[in-house]
């Protein structure tokens, strides 16, 4: 039952990936904000009976645990990427909105 959980998070994050890919395609904004972040996967290790029967699979746990960790901080800091990248597309989107507004030529 276990193994059943756990693959079905996995498809929903892939499915979850693939959504925000499309996502990204379909806006106008968001199409100039290319920068595209992969949420990692949680290690199954952790919550497997039999990773804890056996030391090298706790050491083979740990790595992936370790990876896993290094993999978060990856991806928070491309969502700070991203959110900066999109923060400057909107602000110039408004300039270029009081620009057309303002018939300003010098914009």
């Amino acid at each position: 039952m276990r193994t059943d959980c756990r693959f079905r998070r996995l498809i929903a994050a892939t499915l979850a990936g693939i959504a925000a890919a499309a996502t990204l395609a379909a806006g106008p904004v968001l199409a100039q904000n290319r920068i595209m972040c992969s949420q990692p996967v949680e290690p199954t290790c952790v919550s497997s009976d039999l990773t804890y029967e056996d030391p090298q699979r706790v050491k083979r746990c740990e790595r992936d645990v370790e990876n896993y960790s290094q993999s978060v901080e990856e991806y928070l800091s491309c969502l700070d990427q991203k959110s900066r990248a999109q923060e400057k597309t909107l602000k110039e989107l408004r300039q270029q909105f009081r620009c057309n507004v303002n018939d300003d030529v010098d914009c």
